[in-house]
């Protein structure tokens, strides 16, 4: 839907595919053909014969889902990175210029970049991603993501290249924010949190410049 490429596939079952059913899975050539590497959903909505609103809400509701990853304090890049979807790290590896081929090796080689070249990234920062850097710092590292409702965070499941990305947005695509959920007393809120790999860098090259 997102290209509008066509796709002859071969669903290799006894059960019948109804009419307006959207089938999320992995497909593979074989032949002349597709087949299905694995199905994980089927459902039917009328609203397949309308392209642009069930991509518009599978988009939202899988960005929904990935902002509720659930957070500890103590949680690392790493181990989050590791539960992002695949696009969206084989984004951040062609942001900063990495070639790995596995997930777990780009992980890897993202987490690296981050640490070990911080000063330069956050230099090419704009201000308004600076600033909420510095904020989030002050408390702590995790906020209660209301606490930005004055910078625009316009983040899509499906990240553009032509797009320019929003103050919060870059910071998440760059893996120096994580929007996710966390326990706070006997409830879950979403927050912004920084990576704990990070944060003293951060400390350092914000508070002994001001």
């Amino acid at each position: 839907m997102k290209t509008k490429d066509v796709y002859n596939v071969k669903l290799c079952s006894t059960h019948p595919v109804s009419p307006n059913t959207l089938i999320t899975g992995r497909i593979h050539p074989f032949g002349e053909y597709y087949r299905f590497a694995g199905v994980f959903q089927m459902s039917i909505s009328p609203l397949i014969l309308d392209p642009d609103v069930l991509f518009g809400a599978h988009e939202k509701n899988e960005l929904k889902r990935f902002e509720s990853i659930l957070l500890r304090r103590s949680s690392s890049l790493q181990t989050i990175l590791n539960k992002y979807p695949h696009h969206w790290i084989d984004w951040m590896c062609k942001d900063y210029g990495l070639n790995e081929r596995l997930k777990k090796e780009k992980v890897r080689e993202i987490k690296h970049k981050i640490v070990n070249d911080l000063p330069q990234i956050v230099s090419n920062l704009p201000e308004k991603s600076k600033e909420v850097l510095v904020f989030c710092i002050k408390q702590g590292g995790v906020v209660k993501y209301g606490q930005l409702k004055n910078y625009d965070d316009d983040m899509d499941f499906f990240w553009n290249d032509k797009n320019t990305p929003s103050t919060i947005g870059l910071l998440r695509q760059k893996g120096l924010m994580i929007v996710g959920k966390m326990v706070f007393g006997e409830r879950q809120f979403k927050v912004a949190f920084i990576p704990i790999e990070i944060r003293d860098c951060l400390k350092s090259l914000f508070f002994t410049q001001m």
